[in-house]
């Protein structure tokens, strides 16, 4: 018996879903499927998870080999852990959008060149790649707005 340690970068080459769950994994094997399955077959393979065309996965495991009279055979073949890796394109963007913003007066520039900020929108990203805003007025003591 021998067991080989390894570790793997993949990467979609299109949309695709990954049968499983969080209990049991998604890279029991690597089977993608090309479109999203139904709300009953999605129940019955434990959920499935949507990856987008370029997404890059790290993976890690171990493979169980074993002698044979005409070489080596893989018996087992076990996924310990699994990372999807940030995809600095998409990073770029969704920061491009963070920050708080100000939007102008309703008059528009005066003669004096003054266009006074009537409101601030804060975006901020959350976790899940969605966004929060919030808007408020402007501060006296607010410094600066990116």
């Amino acid at each position: 018996m021998y067991v080989l340690e390894w570790q793997a970068q993949i990467s979609f080459q299109a949309e695709g879903w990954k049968a499983g769950n969080a209990l049991v994994g998604y890279w029991e094997t690597f089977d993608v499927l090309t479109r999203q399955p139904g709300s009953l077959n999605s129940l019955v393979m434990g959920g499935a998870t949507r990856f987008d065309k370029g997404t890059k996965v790290l993976l890690s495991g171990d493979s169980m080999f074993r002698k044979t009279d005409k070489g080596w055979r893989v018996e087992a073949l076990t996924v310990k852990t699994s990372q999807i890796l940030p995809d600095p394109e998409k990073e770029r963007i969704l920061n491009a959008f963070v920050g708080t913003w100000q939007y102008g007066s309703e008059k528009g520039v005066d003669s004096s060149g003054n266009n006074d900020p009537i409101g601030f929108l804060q975006i901020v990203r959350l976790k899940d790649d969605r966004f929060k805003l919030s808007e408020g007025q402007p501060d006296a003591d607010r410094k600066s707005v990116v």
